[in-house]
């Protein structure tokens, strides 16, 4: 068993490139505890000034003991609400993954070293969920809908031992359009899919509000980073409705 000790946390700055960082303020009332997200993630500069978001970002290791030990203190004070945010890498789950396997060695090498790697962040998220639990807060996990990883039996037991619920909803939904001059303005679909028991989120679904023919359609190639241009602005009308809903108060 575990000690959780309390976790040396800082102030976000916008320029921040910390290792685990909070923004705290004295009327914090509540916390979001980032589990492997970006070092400037919307969450934490769009969170309310009475929520505290501590980033436990992909800048550390957050397979080994110390830093695991890290989140399970930071979701473990008596007494303040928690909910804990897992945005673990999905890499080795795209559903590309069994087109790119056929590319080569060192291709299927990269694959397997990015699902070990989950595999290794899986086990040290299960035990930070199993203690935020403990302390009657609530779970979330974010990948993209079609992410194979949703399927694995480690993470299906872990929805349902927890009752986590699938959030659908469409990135056009939340106003992800194309940057490309043929086709600026026009939507794109990308499902995405937040999985969690924290009931007042499920407000962010949103069903796609346009005709098929009206999308972009994606090939997803190394071109397609400039189709996704407006992706910080989709992220940050997602991150706004998120922090704003009624289940994070």
């Amino acid at each position: 068993p575990i000690s959780p000790q309390p976790p040396q946390l800082r102030p976000v700055a916008s320029h921040a490139t910390p290792t685990a960082v909070s923004r705290a303020t004295p009327t914090s009332r509540r916390r979001i505890v980032e589990f492997c997200c970006g070092e400037a993630s919307r969450i934490g500069r769009l969170a309310p000034p009475d929520c505290e978001v501590v980033r436990l970002t992909m800048r550390e290791d957050l397979t080994t003991e110390a830093d695991v030990r890290t989140a399970i203190a930071a979701v473990s004070q008596p007494g303040l609400p928690v909910l804990l945010f897992g945005s673990i890498p999905c890499t080795g789950g795209s559903p590309y993954v069994h087109l790119n396997w056929h590319l080569g060695p060192k291709t299927r090498q990269k694959i397997r070293a990015h699902r070990a790697k989950f595999r290794l962040l899986w086990r040290g998220f299960e035990r930070v969920a199993a203690a935020c639990m403990a302390n009657d807060g609530s779970i979330a996990i974010e990948w993209p809908k079609a992410c194979t990883y949703w399927k694995l039996p480690r993470v299906t037991a872990f929805l349902r031992r927890y009752a986590l619920q699938p959030v659908d909803f469409d990135g056009c939904a939340y106003g992800l359009v194309s940057q490309v001059a043929k086709t600026a303005g026009m939507p794109i679909r990308k499902p995405w899919r937040i999985a969690t028991n924290c009931a007042a989120l499920r407000g962010l679904q949103r069903s796609c509000p346009h005709a098929p023919h009206e999308h972009v359609r994606l090939a997803f190639s190394s071109a397609d980073t400039c189709y996704l241009g407006s992706h910080d602005e989709f992220l940050s009308s997602l991150c706004d409705s998120m922090c704003t809903s009624a289940g994070c108060n």
